[in-house]
C-alpha cells in the first residue's frame, strides 16, 4: 500500500499531547488537532515544531491550501496578526552590518556619515514587504530616518509590523582601510581618516596582542610621524578603546572625567568616535592618548606600565619583593639594556623602603600625591584590575616615580556589584602605604575633590548620556538593549556611584 508523507512545520510556543491527539497552539491562541496515529515523528526546538505525518494514499482525497492574497489587496490598516509566515528575521544594510529583529527588537541601525539612503536586503518568511506604507522590492532604496515602519505580509494577507531607526553617528568617525585581516601583530593600514580628513601612514594591532574576530576589540595605533587627532596633543601613539562590556558606552569616559577632577598633573585625554573598518561598522569607541614621553604628555623621563604579565616581545622586569611586573613603554630599553637595569634598581630600592616603612625615603623617591590620586580614581571606579592592568607610572629625570591617575575603566563602575569594598587600597604597595600618615592625608584631600563634585559628576553623566544615546544604542549587539533599558542603565550607574562615594566617605573620614 502506498503511503503519502506530509510534513507540517510551525513556529509555535506550545505543543500538547492528549487523548490520542496532537494539539498545536499558535501564538494567536488558535489550536489545530491531528490524530496521533497519523504522526510518524516530531522534532522540536524552542522556535519550531515539525511533524512528519503519514497517510495511506487511498485515504487522501484532496490536499488544498488557503487562498493567496495579492499584493494590491493587502490591507495595511488591518490589526497585526502574527503567524509563521509573516516573520522578519534580519536585515542586511549593505554596509557589512546585519540587524536582527528577533524577540520583537526595534533596532537602531548605524550608517556612515552623510549617508542619505541605503538598499536593504531582508530575511523573512513573508510574501510581501511594505516600508512606510509603500510596497518594497529587492533593490529599492530606503531613506535614513527614525521609526521606519516595516510591514511583513503573509500569503493570506496577515500583517505583522516592525520598526527600526536608521541613523548616522553624532560623534566623529574614524575610517580605516586595512591590507587584510586585523590581528594581534602590527600591520600597515592602507589609509586612516578622521571625519574625512586623511592622516599619515600608520600601523595597527589589537591591544595586548590578543585579537578575537567574534568580539569587539581595542586597538593600538602607531603613526610614522606625530599626528594631532580631534585637537588632542600630537603624538605617534594612540589607543582605540572598545568600551567592551559597557552597553551604555560611558564608563571609560567617566573614569577619565573623574581623573581630570582629581589630578592637576597630566592625564590622557579621550574623545568619543565611531570606528569603521573596511566599510564595516565596528561600533562606538574612544580615541585616547597613550602615556608616552613627549611635549604635552609626559615631558621627560621613562614611562612604564604595571601589568599582571608581559606580552610576547615586551621589555620588562619583575620585582623581587612585590612580584610586580613592569613593562617598559617609552623609550624602548631592550630586555637587558642599561636603562632597564638601572630602572629595576630604582624600583626595587623603592619597594624595599616601602616594605621597611621608611616613609621619609619613600617620599624622596615616590610622588605620594600621585599615588593617592590614582588610588581615589580606581577605588571610586571599583576597578578590580588596578595594580594588575593598565597601571601607568613614570620616572622623571630626577628619578622620582609618579603615578598617572586615569585608567581604562570600561569594565569598572559595575552597577551590579556591591558599592562597598576596596580593590586598589588592599593591593601591592598600598597594603603598606596606607600606614603612612602623609599618604592618608593626600588620599583624603584627593577624595574630597570628588565627593564635593558629586552633583556635577552626576549632571555630566546625564548630559553625556543624552548626547551619546544614539551611538550607544547603535553600538549594542543585544536586541534587549533599547532606549528604555539604556535609561535604566544610566540611572543604575548614578545610584551605584552615589552609594560608592557615600561608602568611601565613611571609610576615609
Amino acid at each position: 500500500m502506498k503511503r503519502l508523507l506530509l510534513t507540517f512545520s510551525a513556529c509555535v510556543p506550545l505543543l500538547a499531547l492528549s487523548q490520542g491527539d496532537v494539539k498545536v497552539t499558535f501564538t494567536n491562541n488558535k489550536t489545530i488537532s491531528f490524530p496521533m496515529e497519523a504522526v510518524d515523528s516530531m522534532q522540536s526546538d524552542p522556535k519550531q515544531q515539525t511533524f512528519h505525518m503519514s497517510y495511506s494514499s487511498d485515504d487522501v482525497k484532496k490536499i488544498s491550501f488557503s487562498e493567496t492574497v495579492s499584493e494590491s489587496d493587502v490591507n495595511l490598516k488591518a490589526s497585526d496578526k502574527a503567524q509563521p509566515f509573516n516573520q522578519l528575521f534580519s536585515m542586511s544594510t549593505g554596509y557589512k552590518y546585519v540587524v536582527s529583529f528577533e524577540d520583537g527588537a526595534n533596532p537602531i541601525v548605524p550608517f556612515p556619515p552623510k549617508t542619505e539612503s541605503f538598499v536593504p536586503s531582508f530575511s523573512t518568511s513573508g510574501s510581501y514587504i511594505f516600508i512606510n506604507g509603500k510596497v518594497w522590492k529587492e533593490g529599492d532604496e530606503v531613506k535614513i530616518g527614525k521609526n521606519i515602519e516595516v510591514k511583513v505580509v503573509a500569503y493570506n494577507g496577515d500583517v505583522r509590523t516592525y520598526h527600526f531607526d536608521a541613523v548616522i553617528p553624532s560623534c566623529p568617525v574614524i575610517d580605516i582601510k586595512t591590507n587584510g585581516l586585523l590581528s594581534g601583530e602590527w600591520s600597515d593600514l592602507k589609509s586612516i581618516s578622521v571625519d574625512g580628513k586623511a592622516l599619515d601612514a600608520c600601523k595597527i594591532k589589537a591591544k595586548g596582542g590578543n585579537y578575537n574576530s567574534s568580539e569587539k576589540n581595542s586597538f593600538n595605533i602607531k603613526f610614522d610621524s606625530k599626528q594631532e587627532i580631534l585637537n588632542i596633543t600630537k603624538n605617534k601613539r594612540w589607543t582605540l578603546e572598545a568600551n567592551a562590556g559597557d552597553f551604555a558606552c560611558i564608563r571609560a569616559l567617566l573614569g577619565y572625567n573623574i581623573a581630570s577632577r582629581v589630578s592637576g598633573s597630566w592625564n590622557p585625554q579621550a574623545k568619543e568616535v565611531v570606528l569603521m573598518v573596511d566599510g564595516a561598522y565596528m561600533g562606538f569607541y574612544l580615541i585616547s592618548e597613550q602615556p608616552r614621553v613627549c611635549k604635552g604628555r609626559v615631558e621627560s623621563g621613562m614611562v612604564m606600565c604595571i601589568e599582571d604579565a608581559p606580552d610576547e616581545g615586551d621589555d620588562f622586569f619583575k620585582s623581587r619583593l612585590f612580584n610586580s611586573v613592569f613593562i617598559m613603554k617609552d623609550p624602548e630599553t631592550g630586555v637587558d639594556g642599561a636603562k632597564l637595569v638601572r630602572t629595576r634598581e630604582v624600583m626595587e630600592k623603592l619597594e624595599q623602603a616601602i616594605a621597611d616603612k621608611k616613609w621619609s625615603q619613600v617620599h624622596d623617591m615616590l610622588d605620594i600625591e600621585s599615588v593617592a590620586e590614582w588610588t581615589v580614581v580606581n577605588e571610586i571606579a571599583k576597578n578590580d584590575k588596578s595594580f594588575a592592568s593598565d597601571t601607568y607610572i613614570y620616572i622623571d629625570d630626577d628619578k622620582k616615580i609618579h603615578f598617572i591617575p586615569s585608567t581604562q575603566s570600561a569594565k569598572a563602575f559595575n552597577a551590579d556589584s556591591d558599592a562597598k569594598g576596596f580593590t586598589a587600597y588592599d593591593r601591592n604597595w598600598l597594603t603598606l602605604l596606607k600606614d603612612d600618615s602623609d599618604f592618608n592625608s593626600a588620599l583624603k584631600k584627593a577624595f574630597e575633590k570628588v565627593s564635593k563634585a558629586e552633583s556635577d559628576i552626576l549632571s555630566w553623566i546625564d548630559k553625556t548620556s543624552d548626547q551619546n544615546v544614539g551611538d550607544a544604542l547603535a553600538n549594542s549587539y543585544s536586541s534587549s538593549f533599547n532606549s528604555e533599558t539604556y535609561k535604566n542603565e544610566i540611572a543604575d550607574l548614578k545610584d551605584w556611584l552615589s552609594a560608592r562615594i557615600k561608602w568611601l566617605s565613611s571609610e576615609w573620614k
